[in-house]
């Protein structure tokens, strides 16, 4: 893990305490902690100090090959697991609960959060399951907008107001959906 204070110019290694050095995701809380996701089973990391240590926080969280991390504005964090499918903390990392009512597809990829606190998961397909699932209510349940329409992978996510983006391998394309999350599924037809 890299870190760098004067935008990109120069970089220090900050690794203590980080027992598994594949990160592949980050987030931020309002709080200013940092949170790492790891790849192959390193789980999730925190920082409290700007990343000087790192702290393994895995209470609760029975995958943890972690491909993505994503908070809410009220501090919620959600992280998405490849194999296991979703999961929430709300006391900051010190604990986690897993999150798939109606998550079917576990492999998650990507996580985005929208202005307006509504969660995407964008997930691998895996014996024909993946794609999109949006949830509004704080990750309780998950809605597949994807079923006939998106049947690639999801590897990224973005949302600003009104807009939430998908990025799919296969095609090299990215795709916008504006609106309510119903309309995702129909932003793949193109």
């Amino acid at each position: 893990m890299f870190r760098s204070t004067d935008n990109g110019d120069n970089w220090t290694q900050v690794n203590t305490g980080l027992t598994e050095h594949r990160v592949i995701a980050f987030t931020a809380t309002p709080n200013g902690d940092i949170f790492a996701g790891t790849y192959v089973g390193g789980g999730v990391f925190r920082s409290g100090d700007n990343g000087d240590t790192w702290i393994e926080k895995n209470n609760g969280l029975v995958a943890t090959d972690v491909r993505a991390i994503a908070t809410k504005f009220d501090g919620t964090i959600f992280a998405g697991t490849y194999g296991i499918g979703a999961f929430r903390s709300s006391d900051n990392g010190q604990s986690w609960e897993q999150i798939n009512n109606g998550l079917f597809a576990h492999f998650v990829r990507s996580l985005a959060i929208s202005p307006d606190g509504h969660i995407f998961a964008g997930a691998d397909f895996v014996d024909g399951l993946g794609g999109v699932f949006p949830s509004t209510d704080n990750g309780d349940s998950w809605t597949d907008v994807s079923q006939g329409v998106i049947e690639f992978d999801v590897r990224a996510l973005a949302s600003i107001p009104m807009v939430t983006f998908l990025q799919e391998p296969t095609l090299e394309a990215l795709s916008a959906a504006f609106g309510d999350p119903q309309t995702m599924a129909r932003a793949g037809r193109t």
